[in-house]
């Protein structure tokens, strides 16, 4: 297994998994992260949203449903990734399978372009190696495709949805 506290480079920045007392940052990266695009508007106040957040990432975090892996430097979170992980119903041509779904993955504007995220996004591969996941999955954005591809991912089409929300 890897070691979630591993140090980074010698560029003062540290490699972790969060923690319960990261929740605070994390919920704010993530406020942030939602609230960088000018076409997402809070439909809460932050006050509300960092309870709400606390209170389902602590259980996530505790049931082992979420991985967060985090860049910090001089204490404070600069980068995120969050991992999900499926255990899908087991198969008779094949073993139990473990697979990822990240999301959330962000830096701080001011930290991009630096290899922060490239550096975290490897220890995150290489923690799910460790731990045997068949395939790490996630759904990116536009801009971020070519961070993922030079990073070994592909492209594959196999995902669909059905949206259960009520129309607006």
């Amino acid at each position: 297994m890897v070691d979630a506290a591993q140090s980074g480079p010698p560029d003062g920045l540290r490699y972790r998994t969060a923690t319960d007392a990261d929740l605070d940052q994390l919920a704010r990266l993530r406020w942030e992260f939602h609230c960088e695009d000018a076409d997402v508007l809070p439909t809460e106040s932050l006050d509300q949203f960092l309870a709400t957040y606390r209170s389902v990432m602590h259980d996530g975090l505790a049931s082992r449903t979420w991985t967060a892996w985090i860049a910090e430097s001089d204490e404070r979170i600069v980068a995120q990734i969050f991992v999900a992980r499926f255990h899908p119903v087991p198969r008779p041509d094949r073993g139990v399978e473990r697979y990822g779904y990240m999301t959330n993955v962000y830096t701080l504007p001011a930290h991009r372009n630096q290899g922060i995220g490239t550096a975290l996004l490897r220890r995150v591969v290489a923690w799910a190696e460790a731990n045997q996941f068949a395939f790490l999955m996630v759904s990116p954005s536009e801009r971020s495709v070519p961070f993922y591809r030079r990073a070994g991912f592909t492209q594959h089409t196999d995902w669909m949805q059905r949206d259960l929300r009520p129309a607006e």
